[in-house]
């Protein structure tokens, strides 16, 4: 735990300069000060939870499985990855942004019967709410099974056309339809197992 506030407090200065004064002169960022603090201690306090529960976890197994405790650990961290990965945009991203549901209309209708030409099943839509922080737009398909949803911010149906959001769109589709979550969560499932046998 230390170990950890200590890394966050080391590079709290780069950080702030590079997500937020940086941005801010590059005309990217609109967010106050006091809020990037909030995310950031959000962020730390996330964090320091998960680290927590994790080394806790992994020291019990030691003491109590000590030939398979790998293993053991090794799962829970797949299951562990799976579950964040389809809980992250009803949990994690709405402690950071704002988002409400995407108006009735030619957007949404647009958006949601790409997802259903490319076999991608979106459950819901809504509006990102990422002007008050960023002057960015961006456009994404997030969760996984249930939790799948598609989310377009507001700057970018404030200032984009629906054919060039349908474009954003389909690039992120794309990873979907490729199976990258899926893949990226196989690839790293060995790896992890690895990691805990090397260590035992």
């Amino acid at each position: 735990i230390d170990l950890y506030i200590a890394l966050q407090v080391l590079t709290f200065l780069p950080h702030v300069y590079s997500s937020l004064f940086l941005e801010r002169r590059a005309g990217m960022s609109v967010q106050l000060f006091g809020s990037w603090i909030e995310d950031w201690v959000k962020g730390l306090a996330i964090g320091l939870v998960i680290g927590i529960a994790g080394a806790a976890g992994v020291y019990a197994l030691l003491d109590n499985f000590q030939d398979t405790w790998w293993l053991i650990a090794g799962a829970g961290v797949t299951v562990f990855v799976i579950l964040l990965t389809n809980l992250a945009p009803v949990i994690l991203m709405p402690l950071f942004y704002r988002f409400e549901p995407l108006a009735d209309g030619p957007v949404r209708d647009r958006l949601l019967a790409l997802c259903d030409r490319v076999g991608v099943n979106a459950v819901d839509a809504s509006v990102w709410k990422i002007s008050e922080k960023s002057n960015r737009s961006n456009a994404a398909v997030v969760g996984w099974g249930n939790t799948r949803r598609v989310i377009v911010s507001d700057t970018m149906l404030d200032t984009y056309e629906p054919d060039e959001i349908e474009a954003v769109l389909a690039h992120e589709l794309g990873h979907h339809v490729s199976g990258d979550i899926r893949n990226a969560i196989l690839v790293q499932t060995p790896i992890t197992f690895l990691s805990f046998l090397t260590i035992h």
